[in-house]
């Protein structure tokens, strides 16, 4: 755990975080040292940031890079699920600069 009660702080590369988000549950807007993919396992996840707004179902996860400051917000019932990666273990993960849109498959599903 960091010092900012992060869990991510003792990376080797990637950090999965799962979290149980009933409706209305709010992350007010706050922003992390590591990449962050935000996916909803159930329900509709919102995120937000200066360049845009983004409803998520579980078919769809935002890429959120590093440092981009960014509130998260069940709209149902919702599991986030929520990779964090080092960008410093992992390079290649610098390419994407902006929030990013990408399809999940049915085999991510609980």
């Amino acid at each position: 755990m960091s010092q900012t009660g992060h869990p991510y702080a003792a990376l080797t590369a990637v950090f999965v975080g799962d979290f149980t988000m009933p409706r209305g549950v709010k992350f007010a807007t706050h922003q992390h040292p590591v990449h962050q993919l935000a996916w909803s396992a159930k329900g509709l996840l919102r995120i937000r940031t200066d360049s845009g707004s983004w409803l998520l179902p579980p078919s769809l996860a935002l890429w959120i890079p590093a440092g981009l400051p960014h509130a998260t917000e069940a709209e149902g019932d919702t599991v986030m699920r929520s990779p964090y990666v080092d960008p410093a273990r992992c390079p290649e993960s610098a390419a994407w600069t902006e929030p990013t849109v990408l399809a999940v498959g049915p085999s991510c599903a609980p």
